[in-house]
């Protein structure tokens, strides 16, 4: 299923993240699967912790950085869908 911009992004209660200089780590406690974020990554993370929907978080990133639209949209979806595939992020079409 592709990504939606009103998929709504919920960090599950088994997920913690330690921000480590300019990188964030997560965890899934329950699988003991991390996965190590740079800075723009950990921006991605702060957003989607934060955000009710995915179109806020690609809004967000979009004004602060300077990309392009569609390489934006493009990064995004792997990235998420990486963090979803890891259990460390849940992706729901409300």
């Amino acid at each position: 299923m592709p990504l939606l911009f009103s998929h709504r992004t919920i960090v599950p209660p088994t997920v913690v993240s330690r921000a480590v200089d300019s990188r964030t780590v997560l965890l899934n406690a329950a699988t003991g699967r991390y996965f190590a974020l740079d800075e723009v990554g950990a921006r991605v993370w702060t957003l989607v912790a934060s955000s009710p929907s995915v179109g806020e978080v690609y809004a967000s990133l979009l004004a602060e950085y300077d990309v392009e639209p569609d390489v934006l949209q493009r990064d995004l979806e792997a990235l998420l869908t990486s963090l979803e595939a890891e259990g460390l992020l849940e992706l729901r079409h409300e």
